[in-house]
C-alpha cells in the first residue's frame, strides 16, 4: 500500500490537522483506522510540522489500499482544545487523483496535445467580452465566468478540469477543480462555468490557472497553464 503524503504551510506552532473525504461515496477517512467509513469515530487526521522547515505541515497515510478516484482534503489550524471544523480556520482545499493506490502527480507525463497545429495554445472566452486567444487572461470578481478552451486535438475518452491558485506552488486551491464538459471530442473544444459562488470568495489581485485532464489510461496531464488577472467588480447606481 503506497503512502499518499499531504503537506500544508502555516504559521509555526500551529495545530493542524484535515479530513479527508473520497468523492465516490462521501466517506471520510477514519484516523484511528486508516479506513474510509461513512460515520468514522476520528475523521480528524492530524499533520506534524516539519523539524527544519518551519512551518510546513505533513502526514503520510498508507494503511489501506484508497480505490481509484478524487478526493478532497481540507485542513484546519485547530484553535482550541480540540478539532472543531465549523469553527476553526480553513487553510486550504486540495484535490488528490489516486490511480492503483498512488497519487496522480501533474509531472507525470506531458500531454500529447499536436501543439504545432494551435494558431494559440487556448482561446478563452468570458461573460461575451470577448475572445483573447493567449495564456493571460482577466477576470471579474463577483461574477460568473464562462471559460472555453478549443485545443485542436482528439480528446475522446478525456476527463478535464480546471483550477485556480494564488501561486503554482501550493498545493491547496483557490478554486477546486471544476469538470469541463466536452462540447467536441475530436476537435479538443472545451467549456465550463465557474459560478458566482467560487469568484466571490477570491481576494487576491492575481491567480495561476491551470487546464489538466485525466486520460482514458488514467494519466493526469498538465495541459496548459495561465496567468490570471482578477479585477473587482464595479459597482453601479443600478447595483445599489
Amino acid at each position: 500500500m503506497a503512502a499518499k503524503k499531504i503537506t500544508i504551510g502555516t504559521k509555526t506552532g500551529k495545530t493542524v490537522y484535515c479530513i479527508i473525504k473520497k468523492e465516490s461515496n462521501g466517506f471520510l477517512l477514519d484516523d484511528s483506522n486508516g479506513v474510509f467509513a461513512a460515520a468514522p469515530s476520528d475523521p480528524y487526521v492530524s499533520l506534524t510540522e516539519h523539524g527544519l522547515i518551519k512551518g510546513m505541515y505533513s502526514v503520510s497515510d498508507g494503511r489501506s489500499v484508497w480505490s481509484d478516484g478524487s478526493y478532497t482534503v481540507t485542513a484546519y489550524e485547530q484553535s482550541g482544545g480540540s478539532p472543531v471544523p465549523s469553527a476553526d480556520k480553513v487553510l486550504g482545499i486540495n484535490s488528490l487523483y489516486v490511480k492503483n493506490d498512488e497519487e496522480l502527480t501533474a509531472v507525470e507525463e506531458i500531454a500529447t496535445v499536436n501543439w504545432d497545429k494551435l494558431s494559440s495554445p487556448v482561446l478563452v472566452e468570458q461573460n461575451q467580452v470577448g475572445v483573447l486567444p493567449v495564456i493571460r487572461f482577466n477576470m471579474v470578481a463577483d461574477r460568473t465566468i464562462d471559460l472555453r478552451f478549443d485545443l485542436h486535438s482528439d480528446v475522446t475518452g478525456d476527463t478535464f478540469y480546471f483550477s485556480m491558485k494564488t501561486d503554482k506552488s501550493n498545493q491547496f486551491y483557490d478554486v477546486n477543480p471544476i469538470e469541463c464538459v466536452v462540447d467536441d471530442e475530436v476537435l479538443g473544444i472545451l467549456s465550463l462555468t465557474i459560478p458566482e459562488t467560487d469568484t466571490m470568495n477570491l481576494v487576491s489581485s492575481k491567480y495561476y490557472g491551470e487546464l489538466f485532464r485525466l486520460t482514458a489510461s488514467g494519466k493526469y496531464q498538465t495541459l496548459v497553464l495561465f496567468d490570471i488577472d482578477l479585477f473587482p467588480a464595479i459597482m453601479s447606481s443600478r447595483d445599489a
